[in-house]
């Protein structure tokens, strides 16, 4: 008899443990659905820009708004509700800024201006000099020229808060550069392309050519970490507090991946999803719907399996006593 009791007593309380929560890493969303590419999102803070049949777009959270009207602007940068970009002007490429309210034309000259990376009303970008392209930033005010070599500084400089890193050939490869706002530290050095480098707080991920793949690594100021270790090509990294997403490309297309500090998880299918944009608890990108690419975003959470209702507890160890009753009274009857 006590050991049907202790048996009921078990179950009971494994009914109720098992009603534990689980983690729902990511629930994917389709911003756009229209009959046109969009590409190359940025996201921050909830919102999101991206350019479409070579024009900007805006996503505030409830609305799409298109910034540019005229053709061939590409390459949007979102900041706190501020957008970067690089545009044609008749002549070249010049970079532009709208600050929520009106477009600025930021620079003004014979030459291309590329991938701008904006914070905070500040601006990276890289720039022809006329031999070569160099990394060039404004303050909002002021233009400086951030470099001055005879290597091609690569593409997607990538700025926060007055510091910018990129990639740039060392005279061998490619390797990772940091400007703290007055230095220059060379980040990289080996024997292979270090490229697309993500800046954080003075913290830089980015995309290693080993020979074989690309893979995906980290710096936290200090220490250089391999997150990625496999057979694919990993690229296009993007950072935040410590955190990275970026897309690997597999044997059936391409997906997106999310490291939280310890461990990898797969947000995405193999269904040609680019480019990850990644803030705070979200990630942006852009994949093929079946007909064309649309901008997707995924949002981190939990979901939790439900909790019985109290009643529903009650009707069970009910069920349980009676259980336990008919046990007894066939034991009396059996004396």
């Amino acid at each position: 008899m006590k050991g049907l009791i202790l048996i009921l007593f078990v179950l009971g309380i494994s009914v109720v443990v098992s009603s534990s929560g689980y983690a729902v890493p990511f629930t994917t969303h389709q911003l756009t659905d229209n009959g046109a590419n969009d590409y190359l999102p940025s996201l921050h803070d909830g919102k999101i820009a991206w350019e479409s049949n070579d024009k900007i777009y805006y996503w505030d959270g409830s609305n799409i708004i298109q910034l540019s009207s005229s053709i061939r602007n590409y390459n949007p940068s979102l900041y706190n509700g501020t957008i970067a970009w690089y545009g044609w002007d008749g002549n070249d490429t010049e970079i532009y800024y709208w600050d929520g309210n009106n477009i600025t034309q930021v620079t003004n000259n014979n030459t291309n201006d590329l991938e701008p990376s904006l914070y905070d009303g500040n601006i990276a970008w890289r720039g022809y000099d006329g031999n070569d392209y160099e990394i060039y930033y404004w303050d909002g005010s002021n233009i400086t020229q951030v470099t001055n070599n005879i290597f091609a500084d690569n593409p997607y400089p990538s700025l926060y808060n007055g510091k910018i890193a990129w990639s740039g050939s060392d005279g061998n490869d490619d390797e990772i550069y940091y400007w703290d706002g007055s230095n220059i530290t060379q980040v990289t050095n080996n024997i292979f392309a270090d490229r697309y480098p993500s800046l954080y707080n003075g913290k830089i991920a980015w995309s290693n050519d080993n020979g074989n793949d690309d893979e995906i690594y980290y710096w936290d100021g200090s220490n250089i970490i391999q997150v990625t270790n496999n057979i694919f090509a990993d690229r296009y990294p993007s950072l935040y507090n410590g955190k990275i997403a970026w897309n690997c490309f597999g044997y059936s297309g391409s997906a997106i991946y999310y490291w939280d500090g310890s461990s990898i998880t797969q947000v995405s299918d193999y269904n040609n999803n680019y480019n990850p944009s990644l803030y705070d608890d979200k990630i942006a990108w852009y994949g093929d719907d079946g007909s064309d690419d649309e901008i997707y975003y995924a949002t981190q959470g939990v979901t939790l399996d439900p909790i019985p209702e109290p009643s529903t507890i009650i009707l069970m160890s009910c069920g349980l006593l009676g259980l336990l009753g008919i046990c007894v009274k066939r034991r009396r009857k059996a004396k």
